[in-house]
């Protein structure tokens, strides 16, 4: 079974530029907003340390999405 936070990925990959807000990802991921935004935090923190990815999550007037994200090199 996968966790939540692979189910909020997969979600917002499916939604695409759209996104996804935030009443439907509660009803969908069935968790209230404080877990999703532990769940979505989770999931932020994950991507923003991997030098390899090129996505990132936010979260902009009550909408969740996937975006692209540029990394300095060091």
């Amino acid at each position: 079974m996968a966790s939540k936070e692979a189910n909020l990925e997969a979600l917002l990959y499916a939604a695409g530029d759209s996104g996804v807000e935030e009443q439907n990802l509660t009803a969908l991921l069935d968790v209230d907003s404080e877990e999703l935004g532990q769940i979505a935090d989770k999931v932020r923190q994950r991507l923003a340390t991997d030098k390899d990815s090129g996505i990132q999550l936010i979260h902009v007037a009550h909408i969740y999405k996937l975006t692209t994200s540029l990394k300095r090199q060091k």
